[in-house]
């Protein structure tokens, strides 16, 4: 197949994050199978217009705005086999209304949720109308989501269950790796700087904490808008000799941190599927969770960690406390047994099938 995938960011961009690791590792394996696929993107910073990774060959266009305007262009341009319009962001490409191709449209969840602090009001507004548009945007194509709740929100919007498929993202066999836990409690941070995050929540919970394990310590990991936010309520609470902000990381540094913690704090509004939930489990780390949509799916309770009431800061505390008190090498385990079930190679395989399916 000749695959055309278009996307906001692509795997080098400053800010890729979950989903665009999820667009590459399908993206270098259907490459593999003999499958090419071209994956166009928006420019950042010093990275060049053209390039290819791991056999995809990326195409970064000049701006946001302008990629909309290139995208019927390359559209008409070029036969494709196959179209994927990735909606990781609000704004569609409707590439149905511009192709000859056959397509689908990779959902991961609804937007509306997560806008609050990242964008303003008019435009929030703006981008919640435009997703009740998706039906009629795509009438025909077929839909991929990686959650129930997904798939959930898209039958709300009025897109038909039979349209729509569930693919898991997945892990790598060198993702499943086991670290010494530091000697005293530890926790981590690593799911966004970006408000719908709520990467403050942590700062809330730790306070909570300090009383009973006065040598606690928080790891807070990434980059992004919420950062500055987040590092003066560190300040204004009290709180700087108990945290560390680390900045963006490695994937090696990464992974030792995340798996030299006792557990991972989630505090996301919402996610289409909770990635780093589950890359947390594979390196034996348990995670505590708010219960909102996307995260509930990848969060076994009392397994690799548990759901605690959306906002209730003190019950996540609480539940961290448990976890803490009782640490032993079962939750080390039982957390890697969780995460055993994810493979970027069945989803791969899954999204091969999707596609020849199509076609």
């Amino acid at each position: 197949m000749r695959i055309l995938w278009f996307s906001h960011r692509d795997i080098k961009y400053p800010s890729s994050g979950g989903a665009e690791k999820t667009i590459y590792e399908v993206g270098r394996r259907l490459v593999l199978k003999g499958n090419e696929m071209k994956w166009f993107s928006v420019a950042a910073d010093s990275l060049p217009v053209a390039e290819t990774i791991s056999g995809i060959d990326i195409v970064r266009l000049p701006s946001n705005i302008l990629a909309h305007v290139y995208a019927p262009i390359i559209l008409r341009k070029e036969k494709y086999d196959v179209v994927v319009d990735d909606m990781a962001h609000a704004v569609p490409w409707g590439s149905e209304n511009f192709s000859h191709s056959k397509g689908t449209v990779f959902f991961r969840h609804l937007h509306r949720r997560s806008l609050k602090g990242q964008v303003s009001m008019p435009k929030a507004f703006l981008l919640s109308g435009i997703e009740a548009l998706y039906p009629f945007l795509y009438r025909r194509w077929p839909f991929v989501t990686e959650s129930e709740s997904s798939i959930q929100d898209l039958e709300n919007l009025g897109i038909e269950k039979r349209r729509i498929a569930k693919i898991y993202p997945g892990l790598g066999e060198n993702d499943f790796l086991t670290f010494d836990k530091t000697e005293t409690p530890s926790l981590v941070y690593f799911g966004g700087m970006r408000d719908y995050k709520r990467p403050w929540e942590p700062l809330y919970v730790l306070k909570e904490l300090i009383n009973a394990y006065q040598d606690i310590h928080l790891f807070m990991v990434g980059s992004g808008l919420s950062l500055q936010n987040v590092k003066e309520i560190c300040q204004n609470t009290g709180l700087s000799r108990y945290v560390t902000f680390t900045g963006r990381l490695s994937d090696e540094e990464l992974k030792q941190l995340v798996g030299r913690s006792w557990v991972n704090i989630h505090s996301s509004v919402t996610e289409g599927f909770g990635l780093s939930i589950v890359e947390a489990s594979a390196l034996g780390t348990p995670t505590v969770a708010y219960d909102v949509p996307g995260v509930n799916e990848t969060v076994e309770d009392g397994k690799n960690g548990a759901l605690v009431e959306e906002g209730n800061r003190k019950m996540m505390a609480e539940s961290i406390m448990r976890i803490i008190g009782q640490y032993s090498d079962w939750w080390v385990k039982s957390s890697i047994d969780a995460a055993r079930k994810y493979s970027w190679e069945k989803t791969a395989r899954a999204w091969d099938k999707h596609l020849q399916t199509i076609v």
